[in-house]
């Protein structure tokens, strides 16, 4: 699927992932962007250009107090991106 949510198997089964939002990835942890779930086509393209497309490598680096901004490195590039952004972006651990 483009947005990397899960395709069932011939048999119906579905893998699972443990995934979590970006918002909530622990800082200093690697983890492979998994999903993507914008609400409209506007926040997806946001989201692409600023690098998380599925498969990248994403590092939570720092995360603003009070609903502030997430800094994060994606593929080797820092990015400043809102919470409500990075809550739209589900991660694996990895």
């Amino acid at each position: 699927d483009p947005h990397g949510d899960t395709i069932p198997a011939a048999d119906g089964t579905m893998a699972e992932r443990e995934l979590q939002p970006l918002s909530d990835l622990p800082e200093h942890t690697l983890a492979t962007v998994s999903r993507l779930k914008a609400t409209d086509n506007e926040m997806l393209q946001y989201i692409l250009d600023r690098g998380f497309q599925l498969g990248s490598q994403v590092e939570v680096i720092m995360r603003d107090p009070f609903d502030g901004p997430i800094t994060a490195i994606v593929n080797g590039i820092q990015q400043i991106i809102g919470r409500g952004v990075a809550s739209c972006i589900d991660v694996e651990r990895a």
